[in-house]
């Protein structure tokens, strides 16, 4: 049993011309990781497009107005290396992009991209 994940906000994008680098740089992690948690790299390698490796990873990407490509929906058990495949992509994602995810415990937490690598981030709750 895994822990359970919602995706409650995001602002994610990555480039309708990064599409082909996206790809590659996935299945190149795929090809270099063969044991990562609950997915079958040979899927990701043998995908034809983004929305193929995405999905295989439960991302669910979709187009925005300008053709870029933005997550529509993930609902799911984490997969444990999450924060290790995003930073595989990490610089093909827009800076300042983030996918902000409630855990079944309630606990909070984002995945930051800064234009070279992603990081998680737990937020600091104040009641003042």
């Amino acid at each position: 049993m895994g822990y359970c994940i919602d995706l409650t906000d995001n602002k994610f994008k990555i480039k309708k011309e990064n599409e082909f680098n996206v790809l590659i740089a996935l299945k190149e992690f795929a090809e270099k990781n063969t044991h990562i948690r609950w997915v079958d790299n040979v899927v990701i390698e043998e995908a034809n497009d983004i929305f193929s490796a995405f999905e295989e990873i439960r991302y669910i990407l979709s187009y925005d107005d300008n053709g870029d490509f933005i997550l529509s929906y993930y609902s799911g058990e984490k997969l444990g290396d999450d924060e290790v495949i995003l930073n595989a992509i990490a610089k093909y994602v827009e800076p300042n992009s983030y996918l902000q995810f409630c855990g079944e415990d309630g606990e909070i937490f984002r995945y930051v991209f800064d234009g070279e690598t992603c990081k998680e981030k737990i937020p600091k709750i104040s009641w003042e």
